[in-house]
């Protein structure tokens, strides 16, 4: 049950209304498009094994050709290529002979051998938390890791002090405050698409046929807290000493914004359908979305190095920082969409009434 003390995210119901809205999308055959311009170095990696695997040896400008110029992966130009072929070189994975091919090193002899070599992907790795020198115990992440940002773990509130992204360690300190417990339910990004049907949703009054009596009841439950909170008229809304912003974007754009405003000194952090901003006022907060549409357009390079936990992929701890900063923006972090809602979010919101 909810009432008027949990958070807004669950007094509207969002994950029933994100179900519904992928439901309708699909029975209007529409299908989640692929992350554009993504880069997929761990893939990449893997694929430059094998083809010295194969081949006993390989140049590496026809590398580049077979697999970046003419191949899936053409967002990777000749020097990021050569900066890889480095790192696996620094790791031993590759080496270079006499007459300039390059030939596997002794690790990536170990490596190409391997059973698991093959196989391009694992599951999500999980976090160790640890306060004072003790393990908490561990949890899954997907979204990004920023010190000073908060999580709640055992039904508390903890306050990231450190990451050790390599060994998959999260420093915490107790946090005042708290609300109930959320659990990742792994590493799927929501596509805009989606929450624009949820934000549709809500404003209609539709009956979908497909959900049951229980699932009718909460779908009204949903929207008339929706309308209670007044989240029709404004996407900026006050939740005790601290703003929610409900942007209605998707997971990437989302996250992004999240990290633009914490790039001003806000303590943001990125939750289902919103962005908690602790300590500050609607007001304040709106102020903050204003300099984000209006300065300088920061680049997604420049905020992924905001990030602790880049780490996200199977061969990503073999690149240098560089590297994983570009992967990471290049398939995470869509800096122009979420400056585009925050313009429409000033545009559109009136911040009144505290909840």
């Amino acid at each position: 049950n909810v009432d008027a003390s949990s958070p807004p995210g669950d007094q509207i119901r969002g994950q029933l209304f994100q179900s519904v809205a992928m439901v309708e999308l699909l029975i209007r055959r529409w299908t989640e498009p692929p992350v554009s311009g993504a880069l997929h170095l761990s893939t990449l990696i893997q694929q430059v094994m094998s083809m010295i695997a194969q081949f006993g040896g390989l140049d590496a400008r026809q590398a580049w050709e077979a697999l970046c110029f003419d191949g899936p992966f053409h967002s990777v130009p000749t020097p990021m290529f050569a900066d890889l072929l480095r790192d696996l070189a620094a790791h031993d994975l590759v080496t270079q002979t006499h007459d300039g091919q390059v030939v596997l090193g002794l690790e990536g002899e170990r490596l190409v051998n391997h059973y698991d070599f093959y196989a391009a992907f694992t599951s999500g790795d999980e976090f160790r938390l640890v306060a004072d020198g003790t393990t908490l115990g561990t949890l899954p992440v997907t979204s990004p890791l920023v010190v000073g940002a908060y999580l709640i773990f055992g039904g508390r509130r903890w306050k990231i002090i450190g990451v050790d992204a390599l060994h998959k360690v999260i420093d915490l300190t107790k946090a005042r405050g708290g609300t109930p417990p959320r659990f990742d339910g792994g590493p799927i990004d929501v596509a805009d698409e989606v929450r624009t049907e949820m934000a549709h949703l809500y404003q209609s009054d539709s009956q979908p046929g497909y959900l049951d009596a229980f699932a009718l009841a909460l779908l009204d439950e949903g929207r008339s807290n929706f309308h209670r909170l007044a989240l029709d008229q404004r996407q900026v809304i006050s939740a005790g000493a601290n703003t929610l912003v409900f942007p209605w974007i998707g997971t990437r754009a989302l996250n992004t914004l999240a990290l633009l405003l914490r790039s001003l000194g806000f303590g943001a952090t990125p939750q289902d359908l919103s962005i908690e901003v602790r300590s500050t006022t609607p007001e304040e907060t709106m102020n903050a979305l204003v300099q984000i549409d209006t300065g300088d357009s920061q680049d997604a390079e420049s905020i992924a190095a905001l990030v602790e936990n880049k780490v996200t992929e199977k061969h990503h701890h073999y690149l240098r920082e560089e590297l994983l900063t570009a992967d990471y923006a290049a398939a995470h972090l869509d800096v122009a969409s979420a400056i585009c809602s925050a313009r429409d979010i000033v545009a559109a919101s009136h911040p009144k009434d505290d909840l």
